[in-house]
């Protein structure tokens, strides 16, 4: 006798999605804000005069995911250089 599939819920499928769509949102948002705290310190300044409410959220997403990305070397902004002299 063959095995009966088991039928998901619909709720635990709109669940999942919901839950997958806020990852995907919560990754888009810290990608972003790491992009935004490599940039040099004048250009955040300068956009943070014309939009401080989206520079203060991306800082607050980016420094720390920024850290961490810097810190398993995933971003190359971590570098050492040792220069001859």
């Amino acid at each position: 006798m063959a095995a009966r599939k088991r039928k998901r819920s619909r709720s635990r499928r709109i669940s999942l999605k919901c839950g997958a769509l806020l990852l995907a949102l919560v990754a888009a948002y810290a990608a972003a804000g790491v992009w935004f705290v490599h940039h040099p310190r004048a250009w955040i300044a300068d956009f943070r005069e014309r939009n401080p409410a989206l520079a203060a959220f991306l800082c607050w997403i980016g420094n720390p995911v920024g850290d961490i990305t810097d810190a398993l070397a995933w971003t190359g902004h971590d570098a050492v250089y040792e220069y001859d002299m």
